[in-house]
């Protein structure tokens, strides 16, 4: 074990864990930001359809990587021919280290699964479909996570995995990918990184542009931006809307001089928060709302014990998540402050127009989540 972990270390600080350089490799971070930001753009403007193609083979490929490096530590049996143990999904390792962090981040892997309704008006049986892609959706990712997960801690070594993960969580896995696989699997995980990249940036994009088309057809947002391509039957508005607030965003981060890694983080910190927030409260109104249109659905078990329970694992994340939010957008007390009363700021926002549009609009607010 010792050994294996001084020649994974020795390996590491050898280089060889750093690809090597080119041309490529050499641009600034916002000229390939700038790449991803185009791609996403060009994309999104089209039907929904070109967008699910892309990240299809994206998804098929990394799915290919990751099945191929489990199978290859199968073979090779683990570190030091030990094989691949259960033993890491042991109960007994369950509050092993920081367990709040741990439940965190298990979470935020699972973001994205919610959204698949955002999409009911392009899919042609969206009553049958939408529920098929999310359950779909969970099943993948819990195998996915689940199985690879194992297989890194027993290709590194049960009693070495922390300690090489702690010493550099990058070094340890590219380790780990090298030594099952040698330089071509290595490779094609570095090139599966850089599209799931893209393809994170893609459906967020496509997202967020049906998100405020919603809200526009709601008529919370211009009504304009509601708009559907007569060819291509895309939100197309409001995607270069999204295109446009995602450039300056960008921008903004280049002229302040902000650090890639650290922008990166809060980002994606705050936003993973926000989505937790939201699935919270949403969680909060299904009682009520099956009760009420629910009709045959509306059982017991839909309109009581499913929320509650929801409630209590959802609610408790979220607390872990509030006391652990400094973490989660990188460790900065002042960034994590400034962060969270933006979240604030715009959760309170929405209750007020909310509020209003019940007071003055009725007809506008009786729209809001018409599906």
């Amino acid at each position: 074990m010792r050994l294996r972990r001084h020649l994974l270390v020795r390996w590491h600080r050898s280089g060889r864990t750093h690809y090597k350089h080119s041309a490529w490799s050499e641009l600034p971070w916002y000229a390939w930001a700038a790449c991803f930001w185009l791609g996403s753009a060009v994309l999104s403007y089209f039907k929904v359809e070109l967008s699910a193609k892309v990240l299809t083979i994206f998804l098929f490929s990394e799915l290919t990587v990751i099945v191929v490096y489990c199978a290859l530590v199968f073979i090779n049996g683990g570190a030091n021919g030990a094989g691949v143990s259960l033993e890491p999904l042991s109960p007994a390792h369950w509050f092993d280290g920081n367990f709040s962090l741990g439940v965190l981040l298990a979470i935020g892997m699972y973001g994205g699964f919610e959204v698949t309704v955002l999409f009911r008006e392009e899919v042609r049986n969206p009553v049958r479909v939408i529920p098929r892609a999310t359950f779909a959706v969970i099943a993948i990712a819990m195998a996915t996570y689940a199985l690879s997960s194992v297989v890194f801690i027993c290709s590194l070594g049960i009693d070495n995995v922390v300690g090489l993960a702690q010493e550099d969580p990058t070094g340890a896995m590219n380790a780990s990918i090298h030594s099952s696989g040698g330089e071509l699997l290595a490779t094609l995980a570095a090139v599966m990184v850089v599209t799931s990249t893209f393809a994170v940036i893609l459906a967020a994009h496509n997202i967020t542009a049906r998100y405020v088309f919603n809200l526009s057809a709601d008529k919370i947002l211009p009504a304009r931006m509601a708009s559907v391509h007569k060819r291509h039957g895309s939100p197309h508005i409001a995607s270069i809307m999204t295109s446009a607030a995602a450039l300056v965003l960008n921008a903004a981060a280049v002229v302040f001089g902000l650090d890639p890694l650290v922008f990166y983080t809060a980002v994606l910190g705050m936003t993973s928060f926000i989505a937790l927030v939201i699935i919270f409260v949403c969680n909060m109104s299904v009682g009520t709302y099956m009760r009420r249109n629910g009709g045959q659905l509306a059982s017991p078990w839909a309109t009581v014990a499913c929320p509650i329970l929801a409630a209590v694992g959802l609610g408790s994340v979220l607390v872990m998540a509030a006391i652990n939010f400094p973490m989660l957008v990188g460790g900065s007390e002042a960034l994590a402050g400034g962060l969270m009363a933006f979240i604030v700021g715009v959760f309170v926002l929405g209750v007020v127009t909310a509020s209003v549009h019940r007071r003055k609009n009725a007809d506008i607010y009786s729209r809001i989540g018409r599906q």
